[in-house]
């Protein structure tokens, strides 16, 4: 018995061929059955199984069926947060717009100038709007100016800085040794008038005199000294709010 299980040489078990034709009856099984998976295939499996790996890569898709499904890619979303900065920034541009029109519907566009700087937004007058040549006493001519700049500073928000600006031609007076004195007594004058006559709030105001020494244009010709010669309004965006006055205990 054992005589017939050996071969030719000796040894036993199967003949080497079938361990060749095993594998390829095993590569041909699962050839066929690959075949019969892709005939009957469910298209809308596949087309999710598409988008699963589109939405991996940042692409956006549909999927139909009873319901639909989108998916937002990451560039996407970075875009609608630098939209969301833009609109941040547009806002100051579109309050200006708004100013602007308002003066105009009080006739005070050729007295007063809005821009966007870099602490807020600041209305501009000339000197001549409100004070004399080296007076800073108000004009009765600068209430009305006054007022409309209170009605517009009801609807700002955040601390208002008035600021005297002179040119650099120097002044000795009595009452001002130099622009120093008047530029803040100018400001001075404002901040005293809005709180006294309008009734706003007085911790929200500050008044600070800078005389020469931020002009808006070179001091070399008259109507140049005369630009320089102005009181700004800045809505401030951010910073110190006024100092508070302190009692003191004597």
């Amino acid at each position: 018995m054992q005589d017939e299980e050996q071969g030719a040489d000796g040894e036993t078990g199967a003949p080497a061929w079938m361990a060749t034709f095993s594998d390829l009856a095993t590569l041909l099984l699962t050839f066929f059955v690959l075949l019969l998976s892709f005939a009957t295939m469910d298209i809308q499996n596949f087309q999710t199984a598409l988008g699963s790996v589109k939405e991996a890569f940042g692409v956006q898709f549909e999927t139909r069926g009873n319901f639909e499904t989108r998916s937002t890619s990451i560039i996407e979303l970075s875009q609608k947060e630098s939209n969301r900065r833009i609109t941040v920034v547009d806002s100051e541009g579109s309050v200006i717009q708004s100013l602007r029109r308002k003066l105009k519907r009080m006739g005070l566009e050729d007295k007063v100038s809005v821009f966007k700087g870099d602490r807020g937004i600041t209305l501009r007058l000339d000197d001549m709007v409100l004070f004399g040549l080296g007076s800073g006493r108000l004009r009765e001519a600068a209430y009305s100016v006054l007022n409309a700049i209170s009605e517009i500073a009801g609807e700002m928000q955040g601390p208002l800085s008035i600021e005297g600006h002179t040119d650099d031609s120097p002044i000795r007076s009595a009452k001002f040794p130099s622009n120093w004195e008047l530029s803040t007594a100018r400001a001075a004058s404002v901040v005293r008038y809005l709180i006294d006559r309008t009734g706003m709030r007085s911790d929200r105001l500050q008044a600070v005199g800078l005389a020469h020494i931020k002009p808006i244009a070179p001091n070399n010709s008259p109507e140049n000294r005369a630009r320089n010669r102005r009181v700004e309004f800045v809505f401030l965006r951010a910073g110190p709010r006024p100092i508070s006055p302190k009692k003191t205990i004597l």
